[in-house]
């Protein structure tokens, strides 16, 4: 099983092997930034292409939207089939599990798209 690390760092290249996805996310061109704990990555996106995803260290970063939970929570989410409340990002800000930031017009323009990059991990716990 694939640490929440690793985890993070296969998004872009799970979601370059994903053309539909990349084709839906043609439009979206931002940062998302995505926290397991204390740990933080980064994964920008220029014209829906995701780029390499970089571990924040101490680089200082703007993103439109961050996604913070603990590790054990992503990796709840990324179950083949996560246990409700945790399938679902709303439902994991809902439940206090998980913090939303940033720019919500970006994110609910981007919701479906969005909610896709972060789910992509499950093809790895399958």
């Amino acid at each position: 099983m694939p640490s929440v690390a690793e985890s993070i760092v296969a998004i872009p290249e799970l979601v370059r092997a994903d053309a539909p996805l990349c084709h839906r996310l043609r439009h979206f061109s931002g940062v998302l930034s995505v926290a397991a704990g204390e740990v933080r990555w980064f994964l920008p996106f220029r014209s829906g292409a995701p780029g390499d995803a970089v571990a924040a260290g101490t680089i200082l970063q703007p993103a439109s939207v961050a996604f913070n939970a603990a590790p054990e929570v992503w990796l709840s989410h990324w179950q083949p089939v996560p246990p409700p409340p945790d399938h679902d990002l709303f439902g994991l800000a809902k439940s206090k599990k998980m913090r939303i930031d940033g720019d919500m017009t970006v994110y609910m323009q981007q919701l479906q798209n969005i909610k896709d990059v972060l789910a992509k991990p499950r093809v790895l716990f399958s």
